[in-house]
């Protein structure tokens, strides 16, 4: 007796005997994927938990400006931080810079964040500019205009040398010192490597 579609596509309504799931070499894998006789939980979703040890670390570090600071007038000015608040692999050097380790994995992109506020009193001048520094030059620069009350700045830096840092410099040419308006809302510098 021929097999009829019913046959095929249910082993069990036929009147030889039932596809055994269990012999090596079966004529009939297609039914093992119907029907998930060989090994069912095999076709069942696989799921893992990662445990805290288990997680990645984030590289990544946030300082900021509490104290007072003048920016001189055509001078360019590092911004020194007054305070870390998370630095996870002790990236801040406790003065102006994030280094990059000598050792871990350096590689991929890291984003690199800076915002300050100036104090808008003295509006004098073209131009007020924030930079990001690398190993002492410029990186990336923002301009804005003599009334700027506030500037940030952020670049993706992809796959940075050990030792290499970044830094935050401002220049104003009002004429005169201006003060930055320091709080910690209003003036850090942060870095991350997402992986």
């Amino acid at each position: 007796m021929g097999l009829t579609t019913d046959d095929i596509n249910n082993p069990l309504r036929h009147e030889d005997k039932p596809f055994d799931p269990y012999i090596r070499g079966s004529k009939n894998p297609a039914l093992e994927e119907s029907y998930g006789t060989k090994h069912p939980s095999r076709f069942e979703p696989k799921q893992s938990t990662v445990v805290p040890s288990q997680a990645t670390r984030i590289d990544t570090a946030q300082v900021v400006r509490t104290g007072a600071l003048s920016i001189p007038s055509g001078v360019q000015t590092k911004v020194t931080w007054s305070s870390v608040v998370f630095d996870t692999i002790g990236l801040w050097d406790n003065a102006t810079k994030f280094i990059i380790p000598p050792t871990g994995k350096q590689s991929g992109p890291w984003l690199i964040h800076g915002e300050i506020a100036w104090d808008i009193g003295n509006i004098g001048g073209t131009a007020r500019q924030i930079s990001i520094y690398k190993n002492n030059s410029p990186l990336r620069t923002t301009l804005g205009p003599p009334g700027a009350q506030s500037q940030d700045i952020w670049c993706i830096v992809n796959d940075p040398s050990a030792n290499d840092f970044y830094e935050i410099s401002l220049f104003q040419d009002s004429g005169g010192a201006i003060a930055l308006n320091v709080s910690a809302l209003t003036c850090f510098f942060e870095i991350i490597h997402p992986w």
